[in-house]
Order: C-alpha cells, then structure tokens, then sequence
C-alpha cells in the first residue's frame, strides 16, 4: 500500500521541486496572499513528504537508515539545525526571526525529502531542466517587454518578488532568483533519446542560459555559469571536441555580442562590471560586502549564538542602517535589500548563529568537499553532474544573501541527493 501511495508523494515532492525553481506566482490571479503562491503550496508538499516519510519508517524500516559514513553528516547537519533554532533566544526581532527560521525549517526537511527519492535522479533533472524552459520565457518579458511585465504579469508574481525584480531593473539588472546556470551539467549527462537531440538540446539550452547570464548583469550568474561550464567540460570527457568547440565558441559569441549591444543602449555591460569600471555600481557593492562581513565577524562574537536568525539588520547600529528617505519605492527596495542580509554565505551563518554554528558549517562543508572528490571518481555522470550544479550554486552564495527559500531548498537539496545511501 505504501508503495502506491509513495508515487503520489512523488509527484507531490516534484511539484514542489518545480515551483522552488520558477518565480512565485500567486495560485488566485488577483489574490495577493503570502499563503496562497506556488511556493507557499511548494512548502506544504516539503512538510507532507517528509510526514508521509516518517510514518512509513515505522512501517518499513528502511527510509530513515543511514549508513555509516552517512550518519555523521546528518548529526552535523541535525545540530546545526538546532544551533539555528536557539537563535529564538537571543533575537530581539522575533518577526524577522520567525521570517528566516520558516524557510530553514522547510530546507532542512527538503535535504531528507530528495533523500528519500535519490533513486530518482533522472525525474529530478527533468523537472528541473523543463524549470528553464519557464524561466527563459519569464525573462524574455523583463528584458524584451518591460512595460508588460511590470503592467500585467506583476499582478500573477509573488509581490517582494516583483519588487526586487523592478528595483533591479533600475539598475538595468535581471533578478530572477532561479539559479538556471547550475543545471549546465544536467545537459551533459541527460539520456536523450539520440546524439542529435541530446546535442541540440545541450546548444540550445546553454545558449538560452548563457545569454540571461551576461545580460542580468549579476556578476555572480556569470560566476556560476562558469563554474557549470568548466566544472562540466573537466568532467564529462567523453563528449567530443567538436561539441565542445560549439558550445564554447557560441557562448564567446553571445557574451560578445551582449556586451556591445548593452554598451550601445545602456552605456555598459556585464565585462565593465566584471573589471570594476564604475565606482558607484561596481566597486561600491564589492566594499558594502566587505563591511557586511565585518560587521558579521564582530555579532558573531557578541553572543554564543549570534543575533539570531533574520536580525542582522536590526543589529546595525544607526548610521548602517537604511537612510534613505524617498518616496521612490523601487529605490528603497534596491537598497534596503542590499542591506538587510549579509552578501556571504560564512557571514551569514556567523551573523545569525554564532562561531560555533560557523565551525559545525565548515566541518559540513569539508565532510562535502571530501564526499564529493570521491563521487566525481567512483559515482554515476548524475551524481557528477549534481556536485558540479551543488558547487556551482554554493559560489552564488559567497557573493549573495542565502535567505532566499529557492536557494536553501537546493543547497540542502542536491546535498540530500548526493548522500551516501
């Protein structure tokens, strides 16, 4: 019995891989509710797997055992967990607290759901392949027809979501927060029916990606997507040189071209970015982030356990805190979400949990990078292909807050994946 009904949970689970990856939209056209977006309905599927899991453990006996060399990650991960729980303590906003503790309670139950179903790898990497088709679309109407999406399509977008999206657009920025470069590898090892399919498959969709990358002008999507495409070239040696060749030389182009057509409508591109030429919109954030850090390294030592989950800004002392006073919201939003979190994913944890959470963060980073040395010799070109888009993703987090549900659910996520059984 419980094998029928696990199918069901299975789809449930990739209907909620599936809305994670794509922007939030509201389930209600019109109804502008927090509870009533894909993401909230994404996290009722997390907890209900998880539950459906856990009764069948009691039943079955198997879904919770772990091997040996498995156990010690979890027991890191279980006590980081609740290092980041006793937060509650010593935070002195308990809303923002609440805000932050939802979305690491919802990863932490999704790093055992993809456990669960990492038999299911290749069902994985089609819900989350199709997820770039979706986004791609979603991005031609921000780049290509603005006035639509902010007239129109905002109304369906989950409504902080918007916001961030209008506040980068006057930055002539893309934010999407879907994370579309990590899933390169997946293109390389995908089964596809034929080489010709595979390889047009593989052109078409490292071109789409490609090219939201250098026109976002988000130094860290390019970051990833290099990482995908190196991690992935080192890797997968077997496909022929001819293929790589294309896929180099096409991407090359597109970049080139981006960069001079940005240049001629905008007065710049992702290369001025990525060589610091403007102060104000390329070096000021590199120094904002270097501050974060700091202040990060001086909460982290305030407390055993930080500031508490959410309330690094309100631990800013008043001169760091937000100043302005505009009526522009699209400015206040850029530049209180520049402020809000830490851009690292060390200070972060630091910040918000204290030094010791820090250390057990590292130890489980290090148990990571020693796992994965050793899938990249022994493991399936899926599993490969996994700790290139893990590793790849978790760069985005050096440069970027991590607060975000979609990022915590796939850091936590592919890591469930990669677990040894």
């Amino acid at each position: 019995m419980f094998k029928k009904i696990d199918k069901v949970f299975l789809y449930l689970f990739l209907i909620g891989l599936f809305f994670f990856k794509i922007p939030s939209f509201y389930i209600i056209p019109f109804f502008k509710n927090p509870f009533a977006t894909s993401q909230a309905l994404a996290r009722i599927f997390v907890v209900l797997v998880f539950c459906f899991h856990i009764i069948d453990h009691f039943f079955t006996k198997n879904s919770l055992v772990f091997k040996k060399q498995a156990k010690l990650p979890v027991n890191l991960i279980i006590l980081l967990f609740v290092i980041q729980s006793l937060t509650i303590l010593v935070s002195i906003n308990s809303i923002d607290f609440l805000s932050r503790y939802k979305d690491i309670i919802i990863a932490f139950l999704a790093f055992f759901d993809f456990y669960f179903y990492k038999k299911y790898l290749r069902e994985i990497a089609i819900v989350l392949l199709f997820s770039i088709v979706i986004n791609a679309c979603y991005q031609s109407i921000i780049v290509f027809y603005q006035d639509f999406f902010v007239r129109y399509l905002s109304n369906f977008i989950y409504q902080k979501h918007v916001d961030l999206v209008i506040s980068k657009l006057q930055d002539n920025k893309i934010y999407t927060d879907t994370y579309d470069e990590i899933l390169i590898p997946l293109l390389f090892v995908f089964p596809f029916k034929t080489n010709l399919v595979k390889n047009l498959a593989l052109y078409v969709f490292s071109i789409f990606i490609t090219f939201f990358s250098f026109v976002s002008n988000i130094r860290s999507r390019v970051l990833m997507l290099f990482i995908s495409v190196a991690g992935s070239l080192i890797e997968f040696k077997r496909v022929s040189l001819k293929t790589i060749f294309v896929i180099t030389f096409s991407m090359l182009v597109v970049g080139f071209l981006i960069n001079n057509v940005m240049n001629y409508v905008i007065g710049y591109s992702f290369v001025d970015r990525l060589i610091l030429q403007d102060q104000l919109t390329d070096v000021k954030p590199i120094n904002s982030r270097l501050n974060q850090i700091q202040n990060a390294l001086e909460m982290g030592s305030s407390n055993l356990l930080g500031v508490g989950l959410g309330n690094y800004y309100d631990n800013l002392n008043s001169t760091q805190k937000d100043a302005i006073t505009t009526i522009n919201r699209s400015l206040y939003t850029a530049d209180q979400s520049a402020q809000e979190f830490v851009h690292n994913v060390f200070g972060a944890v630091l910040a918000e949990s204290g030094y010791i959470s820090l250390i057990v963060f590292l130890a489980i980073l290090i148990i990571f990078a020693r796992d994965d040395l050793a899938l990249l010799k022994t493991g399936s070109e899926f599993q490969k292909a996994y700790v290139i888009a893990f590793w790849s993703l978790f760069s985005y987090g050096l440069f970027n807050p991590i607060s975000t549900a979609s990022y915590q659910v796939l850091f936590w996520g592919i890591r469930g994946l990669l677990l040894e059984p």
